[in-house]
């Protein structure tokens, strides 16, 4: 697999030892310093907090993520010849869209996609508690209120909560 439109000679922000193996950077368009280096510390803690809770213990069940930094909305991948099939995880990180004055949200939306990847939450309202988490790791004293709208992450617990029943019922 290869992103078409991959920009070459990027400067890639530096990846945590322990993560190194399996977190693979790409861009479309180079990736300002300010982003790189929040992504760096972003990965660091996220890292310590893998560590923490001993997913790191044994690092060969974990699975190889491709995180794409991009300036626009559309990205595009192409096979490779011989590739008949593929399945590969996929972060897409638009930085564009991110205000870097804020940098509590900035890094709270890169950890968030890399908590639902390495800890398998899928639950909004689980992976916030555990962005929340790690994010105290580089900010110290943060609440939830002060990174996600809780009235949101409440409706959407209830939602999903509901959802599993649901499912489970059926």
């Amino acid at each position: 697999m290869a992103l078409i439109e991959a920009k070459k000679d990027i400067v890639v922000p530096s990846i945590d030892p322990r993560l190194k193996a399996h977190v693979l950077v790409v861009a479309t368009c180079d990736i300002p310093a300010e982003i790189a280096n929040l992504f760096s510390c972003c990965v660091n803690a996220v890292a310590d907090q893998m560590e923490n809770d001993g997913l790191l213990v044994d690092t060969d069940h974990l699975l190889f993520v491709t995180c794409i930094f991009t300036d626009k909305d559309t990205i595009s991948i192409t096979l490779e010849p011989n590739e008949l099939a593929i399945v590969t995880p996929i972060i897409v990180y638009p930085f564009y869209k991110w205000n870097i004055n804020h940098p509590e949200i900035v890094c709270s939306s890169m950890i968030e996609e890399l908590a639902h990847f390495f800890w398998g939450i899928r639950s909004e309202y689980e992976v916030s508690l555990k962005v929340l988490t790690i994010l105290n790791r580089i900010y110290t004293n943060l609440k939830l209120e002060d990174i996600f709208n809780v009235d949101i992450l409440r409706e959407i617990d209830c939602l999903e909560r509901k959802k599993f029943i649901e499912d489970f019922l059926d």
